[in-house]
Formats: structure tokens, C-alpha cells, sequence
């Protein structure tokens, strides 16, 4: 079946549509707010975006991925993630407000209960096409990153303008908010996030192990990754910003590469060449 007659292809377009229904009156508020930080703040991470797609592609290189399905998932956590969650994140936001009598907890649940679903769907959808080669744990971590990358810079841009509104500074607060939401941060946001709950994605799809093991990987690294996003977005160690931010941030760098690693090494072995673990047959003498 061709990419344009898949039905998944229509559901994406049909998302995509209201991503940007949701996502376009945000972008139209940050820029009315501040139009000089707002233009910076796109100049700035779209520059972040290049250089990120890049780390993340030479990073992945251990076989090649098509770029439309790479585009894909970046224009999915991008447009289609961050335009859901605009209702999504409100909605969960009111139900846990009204049990967290914590703002800062319940916003920072909220937004780790209500944003990773809404990435992973991305995942998921593009597995569903034989086109991008989704076939090992490392192939849904690679689209995983991108959907959290696109995520990340557009929510990132958003809070950057609308930080710039409220300043003496806008150009200064753009500048910081890339430096500390992007830069510092790259290694532990929401890629990250996505990612790990992916690799639980897919040991449910790709498995063969029991649907009971399937779905209990799959439900656990998903609750793993809302639960370090919420960690993240806590209020936890508020007396000392930076120093929550890299605690936090390394407990969430170290979680994940507590599963990347072993899934990385194990793929490297499977590359291996076949003469490395075969010895090859003595010539014939003459």
C-alpha cells in the first residue's frame, strides 16, 4: 500500500490540521506580545533545530533512516503534539489541581501525564509504515528523539516570547531561554522523554514476547517517562534553580542511558562482520 492510500497517512493529515488550529493563536499571541523576541526566538532555535537534527542523525548512524519519516516525526511533535496539548495539558492540568493542592506539582504531572502520550502516538503512527524501517528498539528511539525535538522547540519558542513580554529585556530573556531550554538542556528534555518511553513502544510492537510482558514494558516505560518529566517540571530543590536543574536533568540523563547503552552495545554486536566471528577457511595448497 502507497504512503498517500495508508489511512494512517489521512488521520496524520486530519491531527496535523488541528495542530495547527490549536498551535496558530498561541504563535499569533507570542508574536503580537513581543515581535522583536519572537522573530529572534525563531531565528535562535531554528538554528538549535539544525544543529540538534544533526547531532541526533550523526549520532543514529548505525543505518540509514528515510528523511520524510524523520520530517515526519519532527512536523508531529512540532505541530501535531504541541497543538493537542494545548487542550490536552488544560484539561489534565483542572483534574489534577483539584486533587494536587501542590500548584507546582500539579502542573508539573500534568504536563508529564498529557504531553507523552501525545508524543508517542507519533511513534507509534509512523511504525505503522513499512516505509521508515522501524525495526529494532534503536530505529523507534531515533523517531522518538525526533518528536521530542520538535516538541521541544516550539513549546521552548512559546515560553521564550512570552517571557519576552514580561521583561526590561526581551532580547536577553530570548537568548537565556535558549541557552537553558536548549543548549544546557538538549541532553535531558523532552527527546529524551520520548525516547525512553519509545523503547517500551517498542518491545510491544516488536516483541515476540508474551502481550502480558509486552504491555507491562510498554506501560512502564511510559509511566517512567511522564514520571521523569513531572520530576523535571517539579518543584523540587525550587530554592536553588540551577542546582535542580542539572540534579534533575542528570537523573533523567542517567535513566535513560541505563537503557540506550545496553540496547547501543547490543546492536553494535549485531553489526558486527560475519568474518569477525567466523574464522575464514584455510586456502588450498598446491
Amino acid at each position: 500500500m502507497s504512503i498517500v492510500r495508508h489511512p494512517v497517512t489521512w488521520v496524520y493529515a486530519v491531527l496535523l490540521v488541528i495542530g495547527v488550529i490549536g498551535l496558530v493563536p498561541l504563535l499569533i499571541a507570542a508574536f503580537e506580545g513581543s515581535p522583536a523576541g519572537f522573530l529572534l526566538g525563531v531565528v535562535l532555535w531554528t538554528l538549535f533545530t539544525v544543529l540538534a537534527w544533526w547531532a541526533i542523525r550523526r549520532f543514529s548512524r548505525t543505518r540509514p533512516r528515510p528523511r520524510l519519516a524523520t520530517l515526519a516525526a519532527f512536523a508531529w511533535g512540532a505541530i501535531i503534539a504541541t497543538g493537542l496539548g494545548r487542550w490536552a495539558t488544560g484539561g489534565v492540568g483542572d483534574i489534577a489541581g483539584a486533587v494536587i493542592p501542590d500548584e507546582g506539582w500539579a502542573g508539573a504531572i500534568a504536563a508529564g501525564v498529557s504531553e507523552e502520550p501525545l508524543k508517542l502516538l507519533g511513534v507509534f503512527a509512523l511504525s505503522l509504515f513499512a516505509a521508515t524501517r522501524m525495526r529494532s528498539a534503536l530505529d523507534f528511539v531515533y523517531y522518538g528523539a525526533f518528536v521530542g525535538l520538535g516538541f521541544m522547540v516550539v513549546e521552548s519558542l512559546l515560553y521564550a516570547a512570552q517571557g519576552a513580554q514580561t521583561g526590561d529585556s526581551p532580547m536577553t530573556i530570548v537568548v537565556e531561554y535558549v541557552i537553558l531550554r536548549g543548549i544546557l538542556a538538549a541532553l535531558w528534555s523532552h527527546p529524551t522523554f520520548t525516547a525512553l518511553a519509545a523503547i517500551g513502544l517498542a518491545v510491544l510492537v516488536r516483541s515476540g514476547a508474551s502481550a502480558v510482558r509486552r504491555w507491562l514494558a510498554f506501560l512502564g516505560m511510559l509511566v517512567l517517562a511522564m514520571a521523569l518529566h513531572a520530576l523535571f517540571d517539579s518543584p523540587v530543590l525550587e530554592s536553588n534553580m540551577m542546582v535542580a536543574f542539572f540534579a534533575k536533568g542528570a537523573i533523567v540523563l542517567a535513566v535513560f542511558l541505563a537503557f540506550y547503552l545496553p540496547l547501543r552495545r547490543r546492536a553494535a554486536r549485531e553489526a558486527a562482520p560475519l568474518s569477525e566471528e567466523t574464522p575464514e577457511p584455510a586456502s588450498a595448497s598446491s
